[in-house]
């Protein structure tokens, strides 16, 4: 008996049963079947069963006349046919042709992949698991590390973490630059990323911060993995008085000289700076582990496409390229301008997720609110993020992510996004671990003319080579590209690239789910 497919279920077999269901009532060529004239006599039988019941109750006689319309059965074959024909005609209008037809190869490959994705329903986080960690230092009495700084203590033990103390620095207030080192470590950091527990008074005095590898104490063969700070990135990791587990993946390590090895690391150090003008910060550090990075269902890194503020090339340009692939994007739209010049409509926004698997996130309400939540009214914050997850439940969007407006976060602004969404997209130039240890300040790479499709590229391999994850976040595509759109043949060309390469293109959702 034909039937819809179970959502979540069915895997390899969408498209097929699908199309057994669709072909009850369309022909091959997706046009409708006419209605079998015995089936147009079945209901009139029907109907003159209605009237002999009805026919011993008082007032009837309207009723039995139009009932007994000679022609009955041609009006009835005809009401049918019309309506169907209507219904396709607003599909057809509404889809547009860049929809596959039913039962071709490239739209079964599509159904299926999209049959085989978990969504999360709205205000359900998955259930993740941390990944497995080494601990490499704790911090115990002799445990070898040195500190630079103002004030620097390599042994505190008013505060701890993993063991009875932690180590503590003050950085100068003038912009100089404190650090904490060690060599004659072993650490392979081959596929593997690394975990600090960082504690600051303030964050936002902090300009930058970074962690060096290195093959050896002169430092000739290094790797540096920047930190994003309120200096470098406009938004910082790190939570005033808090103990904070920063995940830094393998692919967030850049070469900065020679040609290091990182799986045969014998030096570290953790370099901060404040921004002067005599105001110093503390940096506290409690632990250092790693973890291999990688989750089961994904186990080559993850690239993830984001689209903001409802351009309307998210439809008529990345929908058909990435579905070339059958890859899903994210879309982040600002709801208010759905349905302006230039801009998306809701039909396309509904289709991109019914149709091509997309995940529809969230991002803002109106243009007015496409600012910084840093420092925001917590009251307004709160009414917009409940006011797009009533959005998304009206429209039938089953996508538990959201994108800070512009990027910047803080505090209060991820302590209510916690509260509606699984996952908080940020866009601060790095990749991230595919676990996704603190998803409500993911990072991201946002393209533009900042990033070349060369440097697009080498995030993708970096990912690769280290099972890590990227989000690439894109806005308008057009011919000449802008400060925060990117071309057509770059986009295009990434696309390759990466269905070239053995990562795994899902959403965020997706991603949450497969902890």
């Amino acid at each position: 008996m034909a039937r819809l497919p179970q959502p979540g279920g069915d895997s390899g077999n969408w498209g097929d049963i699908l199309n057994e269901y669709l072909s009850q009532a369309h022909n091959g060529d997706g046009t409708l079947k006419d209605i079998p004239q015995a089936k147009v006599t079945n209901l009139s039988s029907d109907l003159t069963t209605i009237q002999n019941t009805l026919s011993d109750k008082a007032d009837t006689s309207a009723l039995a006349a139009k009932l007994n319309t000679a022609d009955l059965d041609t009006q009835t074959a005809a009401k049918i046919n019309d309506n169907a024909s209507a219904t396709a005609g607003a599909l057809s209008t509404t889809m547009g042709e860049q929809l596959e037809t039913p039962g071709t190869p490239a739209r079964d490959a599509a159904d299926a992949a999209f049959a085989a994705r978990p969504l999360l329903p709205p205000n359900i986080s998955a259930h993740r698991l941390w990944p497995r960690l080494t601990v490499l230092q704790s911090f115990a009495a002799g445990h070898g590390w040195f500190v630079s700084g103002t004030i620097a203590n390599a042994n505190d033990t008013s505060d701890k973490v993993l063991s009875d103390r932690c180590l503590s620095l003050t950085t100068d207030g003038a912009g100089g630059f404190s650090s904490y080192f060690k060599g004659a470590v072993t650490l392979n950091l081959s596929a593997k990323g690394l975990v600090l527990w960082l504690k600051s008074t303030d964050a936002t005095r902090l300009q930058f911060l970074s962690v060096d590898v290195a093959n050896e104490s002169g430092m000739t063969n290094k790797a540096r993995a920047s930190i994003p700070t309120v200096g470098l990135s406009g938004k910082s990791p790190l939570y005033e008085g808090q103990w904070v587990p920063l995940f830094i993946p393998a692919a967030q390590f850049v070469t900065s000289g020679g040609s290091p090895n990182l799986a045969a690391i014998t030096y570290i150090q953790i370099i901060a700076a404040d921004f002067g003008g005599g105001h110093p910060t503390t940096l506290k550090l409690g632990g250092v582990s790693t973890y291999t990075e990688g989750v089961a269902k994904f186990p080559n890194g993850v690239v993830m496409f984001s689209f903001d503020d409802s351009y309307a090339t998210a439809w008529t340009t990345a929908v058909p390229y990435l579905a070339k692939y059958g890859f899903p994007g994210t879309l982040y739209p600002i709801v208010g301008n759905i349905g302006n010049v230039g801009r998306l409509t809701l039909d396309q926004v509904k289709a991109m997720q019914v149709a091509y698997g997309w995940e529809i996130g969230a991002h803002c309400m109106t243009q007015a609110q496409h600012v910084s939540m840093v420092g925001g009214d917590p009251t307004a914050i709160d009414q917009m993020l409940t006011d797009l997850r009533q959005w998304q439940a009206d429209n039938g969007f089953v996508g538990s992510s959201f994108a800070y407006p512009i990027g910047p976060f803080d505090e209060q602004a991820t302590t209510l996004v916690r509260k509606h969404f699984a996952y908080g997209r940020t866009n601060d130039g790095f990749p991230c671990s595919p676990y996704l240890d603190k998803p409500w300040t993911a990072p991201a790479v946002a393209l533009g003319s900042s990033v070349s499709l060369a440097q697009a590229k080498a995030f993708v391999d970096r990912i690769v080579a280290n099972k890590s994850a990227v989000n690439f976040v894109l806005h308008d595509l057009n011919s000449s590209g802008g400060a925060n759109d990117w071309t057509v043949a770059d986009f295009q060309a990434l696309v390759d690239y990466v269905a070239a390469s053995t990562a795994s293109v899902v959403t965020p959702t997706e991603l949450l789910a497969a902890q």
